[in-house]
This record gives C-alpha cells, structure tokens and sequence, in this order.
C-alpha cells in the first residue's frame, strides 16, 4: 500500500487513554476503532485521544484527533460511564393514550456519544460506516421474550400452542420464575426443548439487598440445571437492574442480561465483565390491561408502534409479554402480533442467546477500510477475524442519505465499492419517540416507608430472617399481614373465559 496516495479512513484509532467503556459502546454500535500501538505505521483519517496527549496525532499519523471528553455530555468520569450505560429508572410515557410506567434503561447517554463522532466524521465528508446490528440477507432480527411469572398451566399451554402453530419457536425465549414453575408438576415436560432461561426464583430484584439477589439467581439456576435445562441469560424481575447482578450473574457463566430498553429500542451493549445486555422494547400487554382495555386492535397497535420505532432506527424487534393471566386468555392478541411482525420484512428469528454469541462474533471482526486520493468515491474493505461469524456480517457505508451493504463473508476478506447510487438504499428517517417523565414515587410517609423497606410480597418469608435491617422489617411485617392480604388480595387478570380479543367486560 503506498502511503502517499492511501488514508485509512477506518479504522478509528484509540490512544492508550481512551476509556475503555468507551471503546466498547463504540464496538457495540458496529464503529471499526482499533487501539493505537508503538510501530503501528501508515497514514490514518480518525482517532480518539484525551485531552492531555498533546503528541498523539504525531506519534501515529492521526489527521484528525478527537478529544474522548468532547464526545461524553457534560463532566462525567471515566468510572461513571459503565455504570450510565447500565442504569435502568422508572420512566412513563404514553402508547396509543395508554399510560406506560417501566423502569427502563434508557439509551439517551450512549446515543448522544455516537451521534457526537459520527457528526465529526461526516464534516469532513466522510462516509459513516458501520457493522450491522443483524446479519446479511435479512432487514432485522426479531424475538418474543415470554415471562412466565405466576403458576398458571393452562395459560401457558395456550401460549405455547400459538408459537408452536405460527411456527415461530427459534425466535421465541422463555423466562422461567421457577418458584411458579415448582408449584406446576408439567411445566418442565412442557418447556423441554425451548429456550428457557432464568427469570429469578422469585418475581423481585432487590435495590439494595445484594445477599438476596444472589439468592434469588442461585436457587433459581438450581432448579433449571435439575431440569436438565442450561440457562446462560437472565431477565430481572420487573426490568429492575441493580450494579450487583453481572457479577451473581458471571459467577454462573452466564452470558446475557435481558432487561427492558428505550422506547424506541437498544442495541446491545457489552460490559465490564463480558455480559451482554439484550433489552426488550418496553411495551407489553400489562399496562393495557391495567388501563381496562382488552380489545386486540389496541394492544396490537401498541407493540407495532414501538417496533416501528425501533425499525426506524436499525435497532432490533425485541418484544416481551406474558402468558399468565394475560397473553394466554386472549389468543387472538398473540396471533395477531405473531402474524403482523412480518410487516417488517424478512427478520432473523432467533433466540436471545444465540443472538448475544453471534453480536459477540461480530464485534471481534477487525475492519478496515481505505481510501486512493487518486480514485475519489471509491473505498477498499479488508476484514479479519480469528473465526467464522455465521450468518455473515454485513457492513453498512452511509452517506448523504444513501446506504451500501457489504457483506463480510469468511474469517477473512476484502471488497471495493464506489459510492454511487447503484446498490444503494436510502437510510431510514427516525420516527418521533413519545414524551416521557421520571416515574417517580409519591413523597407521603406511606411511599417513603415502602421505598426504604424495598416493599414487595414475593420474596419467601423464610428468605427475609437476618441481615440487613430493612431486610429484618420487612420479614416481621410480612409475617404479620401476608395471610390477611393473601385472603383479599385479587390479581388483575382477563377473563379466561374471553378468548375473542373484544375487550374485557
């Protein structure tokens, strides 16, 4: 390669003071960054430094250096941006004027940061170029994550049913609350086969009670290795994710965390400790039954909403829902549903383990592409990994409004493209997203009462002796009301019997 006439345009050099949670946002996104290393020679368009490496651009031949702190919103810390990605808050906002309340993990922080770099790379009038978030030959990848909660057999076999007659099993994951599932002397056999992983012992994550977190995990893995089942994902109970489940969750070589997303959809994200976090959209079927409404059209009309959203943004189908008292007492939602996904084109039906190893494949493809100043609007793609990523990869190259796929086949390769219009397909326009606030707790005694002692009644009673002392509390209090509630207590369900799709009387 003569280095006179040829620029590495990618891939994006990291100086040794690049933060490392920022190399992986940008790997997770699909951005070719490689780290910059002493004899590392050529002539390269793009890198990332911080602020206090005057000599960066000389030492590896860099045109154009980006300070790594001009690309992060306001004075974070190098420590607080692994635990920004992760966080997750209740947010609400409204779908088709129904009032949602989740908490989330939304994609605000990481979006700001890649739309900051991808701004500089365009005004100097370069292409954008990135590996896909799914792989050639299809227009996006899709998966219905089920959560089974409460021990329902009946509403589960019908859910059941539907995904095996709509034919749609490798896209489905389930995730089993196993103390539900011991009460069901048939749920194993019923699950045997499928992708089940784990949803928690019990239906809680606690905000601050560590010990019980890595409780709930270890019976719960217990239970799906004694049914011959091999979970390597996790899926918080209510979306709630605290700072101390990757390290339960590594502890067992788990592989994934499936929490609930933006609402307009998240990519997958990679953290310090090698887990991958897979959220879910976060529309379900429950808010709409909370708000009275059981009639299909509306419940459909919500999840497609959100998912055109995420469409619109290259970012995968992801839903969740529930078959207990839910999903599985209105079928014609489920089919519905099942059936309207394919509005979307051609998807990758697959399960969310299988989806984490191969975006763990994909991020380990090194990428790079070069321009001839002899040869404007023409590019050279190289791309090499230890092994093969099946399905094939494929890399986009943006630019004013236009994309170009290339596919990047084999553990090795190279391509060159021309970027005219042939081949080329115009870049999606992002739909708006809804409004949405903090969902924040009432400030009255009761709530802040609550809030202190982490208020819930899943938790088995025998689990809430010693420790800490909200802990303490909340087992004598537990232990005082649990029979008298239990008597009283009705759960929000749909007629079993309503299994039109009208809605619920």
């Amino acid at each position: 390669m003569n280095p006179d006439h040829i620029l590495a345009t990618y891939p994006i050099l990291l100086s040794p003071a690049t933060p490392e949670a920022l190399e992986r946002l940008l790997v997770d996104n699909g951005i070719p960054v490689a780290r910059a290393e002493a004899g590392l020679c050529g002539r390269h368009r793009f890198g990332i430094h911080s602020r206090d490496e005057i000599d960066f651009t000389d030492r590896f031949g860099v045109s154009h250096a980006i300070a790594w702190q001009e690309l992060i919103p306001g004075a974070m810390t190098v420590e607080a941006i692994d635990a920004e990605l992760a966080r997750s808050e209740c947010w609400a906002w409204q779908e088709n004027e129904v009032t949602i309340d989740e908490s989330i993990v939304r994609g605000t922080f990481g979006d700001s940061v890649v739309e900051r770099l991808r701004n500089r790379i365009r005004s100097h009038g370069v292409p954008w170029i990135r590996l896909a978030p799914w792989p050639a030959g299809f227009e996006g990848v899709f998966n219905f994550r089920f959560d089974l909660d409460e021990p329902d057999f009946e509403d589960w076999r019908q859910v059941v049913r539907i995904v095996d007659s709509a034919g749609v099993e490798p896209g489905v994951t389930w995730f089993l609350s196993t103390r539900a599932a011991s009460r069901i002397p048939e749920a194993c056999s019923l699950l045997a086969g499928r992708d089940v992983q784990s949803h928690g012992h019990w239906h809680h994550c606690h905000a601050s009670d560590p010990g019980l977190n890595a409780e709930n995990i270890a019976r719960a893995d217990r239970f799906l290795r004694s049914a011959q089942f091999r979970p390597t994902g996790f899926a918080p109970p209510s979306g709630r994710i605290t700072p101390d489940l990757a390290g339960h969750l590594a502890r067992y070589e788990y592989r994934y965390l499936s929490g609930l997303g933006d609402l307009s959809g998240s990519l997958p994200r990679t953290d310090i400790l090698g887990l991958t976090h897979i959220h879910a959209i976060p529309v379900c079927e429950g808010a709409f039954l909370e708000a009275g409404i059981g009639d299909a059209e509306t419940v459909v009309s919500g999840y497609m909403a959100a998912a055109a959203r995420a469409v619109s943004r290259d970012r995968p189908i992801f839903w969740f829902g529930h078959p207990d008292r839910r999903l599985g007492r209105k079928p014609e939602i489920l089919r519905r549903l099942l059936s309207a996904a394919s509005e979307f084109g051609r998807l990758w039906h697959v399960g969310l383990g299988a989806y984490a190893d191969w975006f763990r494949a994909r991020n380990r493809i090194a990428l790079t592409v070069a321009s001839d100043e002899r040869y404007p609007g023409k590019l050279s793609l190289q791309w090499h990994s230890s092994s093969r990523t099946v399905p094939e990869p494929v890399i986009w190259i943006e630019h004013e409004g236009r994309r170009w796929p290339v596919v990047c086949g084999g553990t090795s390769g190279q391509a060159s493209i021309r970027l005219d219009q042939r081949h080329s397909t115009p870049i999606p326009a992002a739909l708006p997203v809804p409004e949405c606030w903090p969902a924040l707790p009432g400030n009255g005694l009761r709530s802040v009462i609550r809030t202190a002692l982490d208020w819930e009644r899943e938790t088995p009673v025998e689990s809430l002796r010693g420790g800490p002392l909200a802990r303490r509390v909340k087992g004598f209090l537990r232990r005082s009301t649990d029979k008298a509630w239990q008597a009283r207590f009705a759960p929000l369900a749909w007629p079993r019997e309503d299994r039109t799709g009208e809605r619920a009387a």
